[in-house]
């Protein structure tokens, strides 16, 4: 049986995460949901820790982990990272409305924000055993499919890192190697 968190704390997180943890541009105006068995809030140290099958959600976001813990400034009060762990962690957004749904399946997750009054998410890595990065680009294009030990993904350049034991796949066509460079703009692999 999940456990809601206190009014208090889920006050300070809809504070925290609203404003900054979305990538749909809608996703900001979509009721943030967290459903975990044990919740803490250290002000002081700017962490908040939920364990226990976390579910959390908020418009076209939503991971799903072991334990999910929200790192934010304490002078600002934004989010400067979020790291969850699991076995797996499930980390899924749609970045835009006219790309299809990112998902990410690994042991550990961490999203880290910029420094811009945005708060958008500047990179994403993914550890796992192996980890798995899927997402369909565009309609008409069919779904690229990653694995890696080590995956890095960076909204802003569009580029999906793999390293250590990677591979990717899209439209029948795929490559393995230790480093995988893929620029998902111009669907070109390295």
């Amino acid at each position: 049986m999940h456990r809601k968190p206190g009014p208090f704390l889920f006050a300070v997180l809809c504070a925290l995460v609203g404003a900054q943890a979305h990538a749909l541009p809608s996703d900001i105006e979509q009721e943030i949901r967290i459903e975990a068995e044990r919740a803490t809030l250290d002000q002081k140290q700017g962490i908040t820790t939920y364990s226990g099958d976390v579910q959390f959600s908020q418009g076209s976001m939503s991971i799903n982990a072991d334990t999910v813990i929200f790192h934010f400034n304490t002078e600002t009060q934004k989010i400067d990272k979020i790291q969850a762990t699991g076995s797996p962690v499930l980390y899924q957004m749609q970045p835009t409305e006219d790309k299809g749904l990112m998902r990410i399946e690994a042991t550990e997750v961490t999203a880290t924000f910029d420094g811009n009054p945005q708060r958008r998410i500047s990179t994403i890595n993914a550890r796992g055993v192996p980890a798995l990065y899927q997402q369909q680009p565009t309609p008409d294009k069919g779904i690229i499919s990653a694995r890696a030990q080590s995956i890095t993904y960076t909204p802003a350049s569009q580029s999906l890192a793999l390293e250590e034991h990677a591979s990717l796949e899209q439209d029948g066509a795929s490559m393995s190697g230790t480093r995988i460079v893929y620029d998902l703009n111009k669907e070109v692999m390295q």
